[in-house]
């Protein structure tokens, strides 16, 4: 009998150490699971290097996800990028006015490209919409009266250059008020790494 008490003891005391095994042991299994980890993403992110424009770039992100570079003035809003199209893809630059004032005209055909070896490209410019949605390439005319949520492309007759060359945006005399011209200094964009953290096991 005392054998069989001490064996009934020692069955107890395994099955409540298994026990708080499990009760003090799945949090830290959870906690592992949601631990945040990182990955990188590669882009090219626009910088304007004079820091008295009164031009500025706005970072952000849409969905949380794709990062995006806002040209912000008094006057207006643009989501601008240049592109990193697939090998052997159209060279593209996107400008989508988010917030735009009155009496603005935009000329994408205007705008020039310089690349890191110095070579200067031109290009023409196309309606998003209808590059998107019908599939056609149709030219706008050469001087567009915008509004909000008018997108164009600048489509440059060549590849997409590495993502290390650094690709500048002259806007020129592309955009007007009133018929006057509205200076915008030349926006760089340069490769950059950026670090983003995510739940690890869970995901």
């Amino acid at each position: 009998m005392t054998n069989g008490k001490t064996d009934m003891k020692l069955t107890q005391k395994l099955l409540l150490k298994g026990l708080g095994l499990l009760v003090f042991g799945l949090p830290l299994v959870v906690l592992m699971g949601c631990a945040s980890v990182s990955r990188e993403e590669v882009r090219r992110e626009a910088c304007i290097d004079d820091p008295q424009s009164p031009w500025k770039i706005r970072h952000g992100s849409i969905g949380g996800a794709l990062e995006t570079d806002y040209l912000t003035h008094d006057t207006m809003t643009i989501w601008i990028s240049v592109l990193n199209q697939t090998e052997g893809a159209s060279f593209k630059v996107l400008t989508e006015f988010k917030d735009v004032g009155e009496n603005i005209t935009y000329s994408p055909s205007h705008i020039t490209v310089k690349l890191g070896g110095g070579e200067v490209l031109r290009g023409k410019g196309l309606s998003c919409v209808d590059a998107k949605e019908t599939g056609q390439q149709r030219i706008p005319p050469e001087t567009i009266p915008v509004s909000k949520g008018a997108c164009y492309y600048l489509v440059l007759d060549r590849p997409s250059p590495p993502i290390e060359d650094e690709v500048v945006v002259y806007m020129n005399d592309s955009l007007r008020q009133n018929g006057n011209k509205i200076d915008v200094p030349p926006i760089s964009f340069r490769k950059t790494v950026e670090r983003k953290g995510r739940l690890g096991l869970f995901q």
